[in-house]
């Protein structure tokens, strides 16, 4: 049946009847939806600004003032612990929203994948011109480069990804996830918030790195998703979760998996960068391979 066309065979006063009422949806929709574009939009741009005064200072007009290597390091690294910062607390509202079917929050969080974009951009514009700054003749330094780019632009892509799917799947009253589902990801999500929280307030203090607790993070969010994706596959054989919130549940638990690679290998290219810690990877732009990984992509071994 289409948009406001009742079946053919039903009674003229029941065809009037769905067609207005769709008509009212349809309408109200629009007008939210235009309403909530116009507020929303300010509301996150100040909501940074706000709990972070100097962020426009920061992220604007800073291109071009880049000229030493010695004042540039610290704003880079400060950079990175802001967009972590606000990655972070967006996914914690952002899967909130998913659980507690929340349109209204969900789109909040959709709004700000732009401003995060735009953010990546300018991080990784200034990282190339700090790299510029301190490269030497030798050809090893020149790692970084690649990798910068995709690191940081694969931690945005994860956040979008896991925002985009959480909105489109309650904005068209998909049904919600099961309650061990949402216990589940809620646990997932508790890792990753701790594992960007140590790296962001490891790049955000310029502090010498130490990766071990973050490591150890990451291995118990491997482990983690081993075990789900047993119990996920039980399910699946149950019949217990549709074939959509399957979907959604592999795709939350994927890029939770994949945000915390991607900040674990920032996290070693600022060292290797701006730490001097020589380099003993080959080079290679496609090191998210994941030789033995199984079907459903969560088994991220580490290349060789």
């Amino acid at each position: 049946m289409g948009i406001g066309v009742a079946p053919p065979d039903a009674p003229a006063r029941k065809r009037k009847k769905i067609a207005l009422e769709t008509a009212k949806k349809m309408l109200f929709r629009d007008a939210l939806a235009k309403l909530e574009r116009i507020s929303f939009k300010g509301e996150v741009v100040a909501r940074i600004i706000e709990r972070n005064p100097k962020a426009r200072e920061r992220f604007q007009g800073y291109l071009k003032k880049i000229s030493d290597r010695d004042s540039s390091l610290s704003t880079t690294f400060e950079h990175m612990s802001i967009l972590l910062q606000e990655i972070r607390e967006s996914l914690a509202r952002a899967l909130e929203g998913l659980f507690t079917q929340n349109e209204f929050q969900l789109r909040s969080e959709r709004l700000k994948c732009k401003t995060f974009q735009s953010w990546a951009n300018i991080i990784i514009a200034n990282v190339f011109k700090v790299m510029r700054l301190q490269q030497t003749d030798d050809s090893n330094e020149t790692f970084g480069y690649a990798q910068t780019v995709r690191r940081v632009q694969k931690v945005v892509d994860g956040h979008r990804d896991i925002v985009m799917r959480s909105y489109d799947h309650v904005r068209n009253l998909h049904a919600g996830l099961l309650e061990e589902q949402v216990e589940e990801l809620r646990e997932v999500g508790d890792l990753l918030d701790e594992i960007l929280l140590r790296v962001e307030t490891t790049l955000n203090k310029a502090s010498p790195i130490d990766r071990t607790r973050v490591v150890e993070c990451d291995r118990r969010l491997r482990s983690l998703s081993e075990r789900l994706n047993q119990v996920q596959t039980r399910r699946i054989r149950d019949r217990a979760s549709k074939t959509r919130l399957t979907i959604l549940f592999y795709a939350i638990v994927g890029n939770a998996m994949m945000l915390s690679k991607q900040t674990l290998k920032l996290l070693e290219i600022f060292e290797e960068s701006f730490g001097g810690r020589p380099n003993d990877e080959e080079f290679d732009l496609d090191l998210d391979r994941c030789p033995g990984a199984g079907p459903c992509g969560l088994d991220h071994a580490r290349p060789r």
